[in-house]
C-alpha cells in the first residue's frame, strides 16, 4: 500500500508540473585520465553533481517503482571488474504521507575497477537518473560519460 501511495503522489506531481527539468540538475564533473598496465586493473572515480534544489534516486531506492540511478557502460574492450555506488541519504517527501526516499544530493561518486587492453582508448557510457525537485519528478534522462584510458 505504501508503494501505491508513493507512486500516486509522484504521478500527480509529475502531471501537475509542465515545467522541464532544469539544465543543471545533474552534471558529470570529472574523472581523471586513467593509466593501467595491460592485464592489471585500475580504480576510476567518476564525480557527479546534483544541482541545488534537485535530488535523484539513489542506486538502490527504497521503492521498487522508483527509477534507480545507474551507470551503464558501452560494451567494448574494457573489462569492468566492479562498480561501487555510494549510499544515498534520507529525503522526506513533502506530499502525500511524507514518505522517506533514498536519494543523492550535491556531489556523489561512482567508483569503477577496470582492466584495459594495450593502447589509448575511451571508456564511454551514460548515467541514467530521474531528477525531482520539491514539486515534481521529471522524466528519466541519460547523461553521457567519457573517460580517457591509457594502457601501457
Amino acid at each position: 500500500m505504501k508503494s501505491a501511495t508513493l507512486l500516486a503522489a509522484i504521478l500527480v506531481l509529475a502531471t501537475m508540473s509542465l515545467a522541464q527539468e532544469g539544465p543543471n540538475s545533474v552534471s558529470f564533473e570529472s574523472a581523471a585520465p586513467v593509466s593501467v598496465a595491460p592485464g592489471h586493473t585500475a580504480q576510476v572515480t567518476l564525480v557527479f553533481k546534483v544541482g541545488g534544489g534537485y535530488h535523484i534516486n539513489s542506486h538502490k531506492p527504497k521503492d521498487e517503482l522508483l527509477i534507480p540511478t545507474e551507470l551503464k557502460l558501452e560494451p567494448g574492450s574494457f573489462h569492468i571488474a566492479n562498480q561501487q555506488y555510494p549510499a544515498g541519504s534520507r529525503f522526506r517527501l513533502q506530499v502525500g504521507n511524507g514518505e522517506d526516499l533514498d536519494v543523492y544530493q550535491g556531489e556523489f561518486r561512482v567508483a569503477l575497477r577496470i582492466e584495459a587492453p594495450k593502447g589509448d582508448s575511451t571508456l564511454s557510457g551514460s548515467l541514467r537518473y530521474q531528477a525531482c525537485d520539491n514539486a515534481a519528478c521529471f522524466p528519466a534522462r541519460t547523461l553521457p560519460v567519457k573517460i580517457a584510458v591509457t594502457a601501457k
